[in-house]
């Protein structure tokens, strides 16, 4: 097989666990088969630099509404003088857009990749999503929960699903428990994501009040960024926990960071397939969270942490206290965890990616038959 041009479009490249996980991912492609380029329909973003630097072309072909016109006529244009391949689209501007514009470029192949569970979810966006489902060759979902949850709504034939879990550089988070942060604390509590209500990071901050938790040697640190960040801030002070609570904005060290943290506390009430969930289990850190979208998928309770029903704050602060008054059992679990996240490599995820376009690559010359269109 010659080499495939593929084009991977997605919004822009901002400081989000999707875009993250492409600037991680695609520099990992066998260049010698694959030939890519990420195309962003309205700004490039923070990982462009990187990628590039890589040698992963970006572009922007600006789209200013999912059916403006020009942009999709622009977009048609970019994919036909690349000579695109296959179209790999992301999250549901690009998922729509892009399906459109690859179809209108005559573009062999498409896949269109969904990474959470949206419970938002409009009558409008699922018509949308039934008139294009068929258009597409393939849909890959970042975990069975967002497979089941999609299929629901938008009806997709099992030939046309694939589940490809998202995958962690192993490698990059094995140093050990040294605390190369230098975090203070007796025990210290670590949570990462984008400062916003739908990550819960307000029920840790209450959680802290609770009755076995208001040791001060019990130190929570937030890795994260986002618009929550001052009403966090007030909440902070109004509990009076300062000293006790640090945010540390956006990190690029999270290795180090989730090395230097005992539990990783994951009050999410949204998830895909969480990559800073991921990221904990490769650094061996035990995990509380609670049980949605693919995180039961990934983590076995009692074994490798503990799942808590959604919305149940009383078990969640139990769970964080359990971990908290035992050494040992967060010793343990924390070999369960580095041992389970081994199925979950990014290598894995990138050969179950190279091994899906090929397929269809095969597929759309004749040798198998594919979806009517």
């Amino acid at each position: 097989m010659s080499v495939v041009n593929v084009a991977r479009i997605i919004s822009g490249l901002w400081k989000g666990g999707v875009e993250k996980k492409l600037a991680l991912t695609l520099p990992l492609f066998d260049r010698k088969r694959f030939n890519i380029r990420v195309i962003c329909l309205r700004e490039e973003g923070f990982y462009a630099r990187s990628l590039r630097d890589e040698g992963i072309p970006v572009i922007v072909s600006h789209v200013g509404s999912r059916w403006s016109p020009s942009g999709l006529w622009n977009l048609r244009k970019i994919l036909r003088n690349l000579n695109i391949d296959i179209v790999h689209t992301h999250m549901y501007r690009a998922n729509t857009s892009g399906t459109f514009a690859a179809r209108w470029a005559d573009v062999p192949v498409l896949i269109s990749q969904l990474h959470n569970v949206n419970p938002w979810d409009g009558p409008g966006q699922i018509r949308m999503d039934r008139i294009l489902a068929p258009m597409k060759d393939m849909f890959i979902f970042v975990s069975k929960t967002v497979r089941d949850s999609f299929v629901s709504k938008v009806p997709v034939p099992d030939q046309r699903q694939r589940v490809i879990y998202n995958g962690v550089d192993i490698e990059r988070f094995e140093s050990g428990r040294s605390n190369p942060m230098n975090f203070k604390g007796s025990v210290r509590i670590g949570a990462v994501g984008r400062l916003m209500p739908v990550k819960g990071f307000q029920i840790l901050l209450a959680l802290l009040l609770e009755k076995g938790l208001t040791d001060p040697g019990i130190q929570l640190y937030i890795a994260g960024e986002g618009p929550m960040r001052l009403e966090l801030q007030n909440l902070i002070q109004k509990y009076r926990l300062t000293g006790r609570v640090h945010i540390m904005g956006h990190l690029e060290n999270i290795p180090e960071f989730l090395n230097s943290v005992d539990i990783l506390a994951m009050p999410s009430q949204r998830e895909g397939f969480s990559n800073a969930l991921l990221e904990a289990m490769a650094a061996g850190v035990p995990v509380v969270a609670f049980g949605v979208g693919g995180i039961p998928e990934a983590i076995r309770d009692g074994e490798d942490g503990f799942l808590v029903e959604p919305e149940d704050m009383e078990s969640f602060g139990n769970a964080l206290k359990c971990l908290i008054d035992s050494p040992d059992l967060r010793s343990k679990m924390s070999g369960s965890i580095r041992q389970r996240v081994r199925a979950y490599s990014i290598e894995n995820m990138v050969k179950s990616t190279e091994e899906l376009y090929e397929e269809l690559m095969t597929r759309k010359s004749g040798q198998i038959p594919g979806p009517e269109i």
